[in-house]
């Protein structure tokens, strides 16, 4: 056979075959788009799985806040769970996703709100095997934290708080205190004290100062030269007094009385400079447990390792940190510093707030009308996560800041 020969039954068997191939890739052809498709499908619906549940979230979170916080009624608490949820649906802009069906539980004797919602999706390719949408359900629940809460509160009463400021304060921290210390008893509600420190050029502390400065002072209390950024007993390391510029109004350590912690805020008035960093102290000997000897009954701290409490700080301030003391070796009297002192006090708040974080107290922090970017790095530094500090440029501002604040510290969680 020649080789001319061979090659034209080879070639037609090549034809042939490329024939036979097209033909089978048209029968193939259908199912492979339908995987294909069927992929992108199922890609989406876990994208809508998302939206959903972080819908059912936000929608049950939003139920609990208006049932625990402001005792809402149960007609009150769905119409927020419902508005909440359409909204965040319409926010993520899946297009033709629509509710099929939404179940609201609320449980008032233990501050529960569960909800179960239904999605319809439309599907792309699907609808070629016959199914033109699909049902995505998912179940959401949060509750009050059973925890109990210590809570410093920390409050700029300087003399740059003057007129509209300290009115302002005033009622953002009436607010706080009134959703984290309800007048109405619940059998849900754990129990929450709170400590308030009002601070300018030190921290007035009459009732106990004369112990804890070794009898130097009978009002004023600063920092110390040892031991500074510690929360060490103040027989370890006594207080300096260095100031006699502290706030006219006594800190109040840690109570769970509404009546006391909203008498002490109206009470609060402005004076001084900024010796922020002793507020920061002070803050921190209210919460620790190593200061409980001190303290009256009923406002001694827990243990740092006590699972069932949780310990936190509100640190506030409309000012750069100005002030510090410090030891003269001489006299045995403390120097105090202005001005020039910003980048010590800075410095010393730093340490002081990354060494209550190393024993889990979780800190918040607030700059009001500040305009220093040294100041708000400072202050962001000492917040737990950037998530926790807040930066607040009026009254209505610094309003929603510690009602955030609160909301956060309510530990509503999400149990399922």
């Amino acid at each position: 056979m020649s080789i001319a020969r061979l090659r034209s039954i080879f070639s037609g068997f090549s034809t042939s075959e490329t024939g036979a191939l097209s033909i089978l890739f048209a029968f193939l052809l259908i199912p492979i788009l339908l995987l294909v498709g069927t992929a992108i499908d199922y890609s989406r619906a876990l994208e809508t799985k998302a939206t959903l549940r972080n819908a059912l979230d936000a929608a049950a979170l939003a139920g609990v806040a208006k049932l625990v916080r402001e005792g809402g009624t149960k007609d009150e608490v769905d119409a927020i769970v419902n508005a909440t949820f359409q909204n965040a649906i319409s926010l993520s802009g899946g297009d033709g996703i629509s509710v099929k069906g939404m179940t609201i539980v609320q449980d008032p004797d233990t501050g529960a709100v569960s909800i179960d919602a239904t999605l319809s999706m439309p599907t792309t390719f699907m609808q070629l095997a016959g199914f033109a949408d699909v049902d995505i359900t998912n179940k959401s629940v949060a509750r009050l934290s059973d925890k109990d809460i210590e809570v410093a509160l920390m409050l700029d009463v300087t003399g740059s708080m003057s007129g509209s400021k300290i009115a302002d304060l005033k009622a953002a921290a009436k607010e706080l205190i009134d959703v984290l210390v309800p007048t109405t008893a619940h059998a849900y509600k754990n129990e929450v004290r709170i400590s308030i420190i009002p601070y300018s050029q030190g921290v007035n502390v009459a009732s106990y100062a004369s112990t804890v400065t070794n009898g130097v002072s009978n009002k004023c209390a600063t920092e110390r030269s040892v031991k500074s950024f510690t929360d060490a007993f103040y027989t370890d390391a006594p207080i300096g007094d260095g100031s006699t510029g502290c706030p006219g109004v006594e800190f109040l350590p840690l109570t769970d009385s509404n009546a006391t912690l909203t008498t002490k805020i109206n009470s609060l008035a402005t004076t001084g400079f900024t010796a922020g960093h002793t507020g920061i102290a002070w803050s921190w000997y209210t919460l620790s447990p190593k200061w409980s000897p001190l303290w009256p009954a009923g406002a001694d701290p827990v243990a740092y390792d006590d699972d069932e409490t949780v310990k936190i700080a509100i640190l506030m301030t409309d000012g750069e940190f100005n002030t510090a003391y410090d030891y003269n070796s001489a006299n045995g009297k403390y120097k105090e510093s202005r001005g020039n002192a910003k980048s010590t006090s800075e410095q010393r708040a730093k340490k002081l707030c990354a060494n209550m974080k190393k024993e889990g107290i979780e800190i918040y922090s607030v700059t009001f009308q500040l305009y220093s970017s040294s100041a708000k790095a400072m202050m962001e530094e000492c917040a737990s996560t950037s998530a926790k500090y807040f930066d607040a440029s009026n009254g209505t501002a610094l309003r929603n800041a510690f009602k955030a604040i609160a909301a956060d510290i309510s530990q509503m969680r999400l149990s399922e």
